[in-house]
């Protein structure tokens, strides 16, 4: 986000760092767990797959959920 403040003999430029959200779009949620992004969305259609929410009408996961998921999923080899 850049937000220019110009006034008559002064131009300054505030640039911010674009926020970090612990909330993952699918294709995000996918490569997070390594997973395909058809594998997850086949997931979430079966009811087998992570929690996720939905933030305007848009799918999301909150990456505590997605390592949740992961850990219930955890095998002993």
């Amino acid at each position: 986000m850049e937000t220019l403040i110009a006034g008559e003999h002064n131009k300054r430029v505030i640039i911010l760092p674009p926020l970090r959200t612990p909330y993952l779009l699918p294709d995000e949620a996918a490569l997070y767990l390594r997973l395909e992004a058809r594998t997850l969305d086949l997931h979430r259609k079966n009811k087998t797959g992570p929690s996720y929410r939905k933030h305007g009408g848009k799918v999301c996961y909150h990456q505590d959920d997605l390592d949740k998921w992961s850990l219930i999923h955890e095998t002993d080899s």
